[in-house]
């Protein structure tokens, strides 16, 4: 309790000299040019050409991620089982399969499961109804999210071709699409990493 005090009242002391005038001017005036972030181009609207090239690629990626994504890879892996059991628990009964109600972290076959990917494959099954397809949905759908994500946060940074180039490159790499077609909890590390930035 003391130390934090002490800090609470060295910040203020530093605010309050920080505020005082001295002949030169205050130092808040002569820190403002290293407190403060430079001003920031403003963004330019994207052109046609750019867009035409980021739906065509789009289009091509999510060809590639809904080409028979119930069959390849074939069958259940068995997080995909533990994860369906489960999505299925909460549907019909409101918990999981250790009678969890509700669970914030699932247990899956003792190693653990986070929930995001489980709360979106309960809702695809509520609207599409249970198959291969649903219970890889959400996966699909956030790796096309995270690719647009991605090809903004190029074109913000270095420019439209760029953006578009990278984007071609992100939608052949072997992992943006591997993660796409397996309904596993941990992959969506990848997409919500690239939409959280």
């Amino acid at each position: 309790m003391r130390r934090y005090l002490i800090e609470a009242f060295v910040g203020f002391l530093i605010t309050l000299i920080s505020m005082l005038t001295f002949p030169g001017g205050s130092i808040r005036e002569k820190l403002s040019g290293f407190l403060t972030f430079p001003k920031q181009k403003k963004e330019q609207k994207p052109t046609f050409s750019y867009w035409i090239g980021i739906a065509m690629i789009l289009i091509c990626f999510a060809f590639v991620l809904f080409y028979r994504v119930d069959e390849i890879p074939v069958a259940y892996n068995v997080d995909e089982a533990g994860l369906t059991y489960d999505a299925l628990s909460l549907i019909n009964y409101g918990v999981d399969r250790y009678l969890y109600k509700n669970p914030v972290y699932f247990i899956n076959f003792g190693g653990g499961q986070s929930a995001l990917y489980m709360y979106l494959t309960v809702l695809s099954i509520r609207l599409f109804g249970h198959s291969v397809l649903s219970i890889r949905l959400p996966a699909i759908v956030l790796s096309l999210i995270s690719a647009l994500c991605f090809a903004r946060l190029i074109r913000k940074t270095k420019g439209e071709k760029t953006a578009v180039l990278c984007l071609a490159l992100f939608c052949i790499l072997p992992f943006s699409i591997m993660h796409s077609r397996w309904a596993l909890d941990c992959y969506l590390l990848f997409p919500m990493l690239i939409i959280s930035c």
